[in-house]
């Protein structure tokens, strides 16, 4: 408070973005999102099949493991294509 009163409060402007703007930023975030998820899901499959995780886990297992996490990463980057498909990009 100064002399007694409340300071103003001070708020952040948002600037307005057209709707193609905005369906654009979405668009990227979306297939940053699906990519990532991918790319993690392909390097968790790796360090389970070279053995860099789950080394204690019989071989039958791991193999079930890096399957699941290629099969996973496969899945995400057709989703990924599919997204773009449905909701193409404004230009």
């Amino acid at each position: 408070m100064v002399n007694g009163s409340l300071s103003p409060v001070r708020v952040a402007r948002m600037t307005e973005l057209s709707p193609a703007a905005e369906r654009r930023r979405s668009l990227r975030i979306v297939q940053t999102a699906f990519a990532a998820i991918a790319g993690s899901a392909l390097l968790a499959g790796l360090a389970f099949h070279y053995g860099w995780i789950g080394g204690a886990l019989p071989a039958e297992d791991i193999a079930a493991v890096s399957r699941a996490f290629l099969i996973l990463s496969v899945a995400d980057t057709v989703m990924l294509f599919a997204w773009e498909r449905l909701f193409p990009a404004a230009r």
